[in-house]
């Protein structure tokens, strides 16, 4: 998926989300170079434009999880302690489902009644006091190889936003397993 993400202060980056089962890359095209987030099955990493690579936090991964939606498609039977009920959002009524990612994410995701479409998620990640609320809010569905997709979606934070316009999605691309292992530091 090619797509350009713009912050609340109108930056626009353009980035590619590369997906293989529960790996995932995410990569931000920057002009002193890439900066790369990765996940393969149950760790992460992150590659900053200067080379340098790590190992992304614990909260860093549940927040790359939990803001890709097909990760969220595939995995949302592993949500836990699921309460469902149908609530009002923006004027309309839809089903919330209530419940835990990974274990110890708070988490509420709101679907259409009817398209089975996922209109909203909102999630807890804690921070040194307390907790901060990431909502992430998608529309512009289309159809994609049969498959309805999100071309729009804006991740709310405390301290701003960032409005993610999708340029383009192709499913079932062959991508090699080794582009999703950890790299090397590179040295300046």
């Amino acid at each position: 998926m090619k797509y350009a993400a713009t912050n609340s202060i109108g930056n626009t980056a353009n980035m590619e989300m590369v997906s293989k089962g529960d790996n995932s890359l995410s990569i931000t095209h920057a002009d002193g170079g890439d900066v790369i987030v990765g996940h393969t099955g149950n760790t992460a990493w992150q590659r900053a434009a200067n080379g340098a690579v790590r190992e992304a936090r614990e909260d860093e991964f549940d927040t790359l999880r939990l803001q890709d939606p097909l990760y969220l498609a595939r995995n949302l039977k592993s949500i836990s302690n699921l309460e469902t009920r149908r609530v009002r959002l923006d004027n309309q009524e839809v089903y919330q489902l209530r419940g835990t990612a990974f274990g110890r994410v708070p988490v509420r995701l709101f679907f259409h009644p009817k398209s089975g479409n996922l209109l909203r998620v909102v999630f807890l990640l804690p921070n040194v006091i307390g907790q901060n609320v990431v909502r992430i809010d998608y529309s512009d569905f289309r159809n994609v190889q049969g498959t309805p997709f999100p071309f729009s979606w804006i991740i709310a934070r405390p301290l701003g936003y960032q409005t993610v316009k999708v340029d383009s999605v192709q499913q079932n691309v062959a991508v090699e397993d080794t582009r999703f292992a950890k790299p090397t530091s590179r040295s300046n």
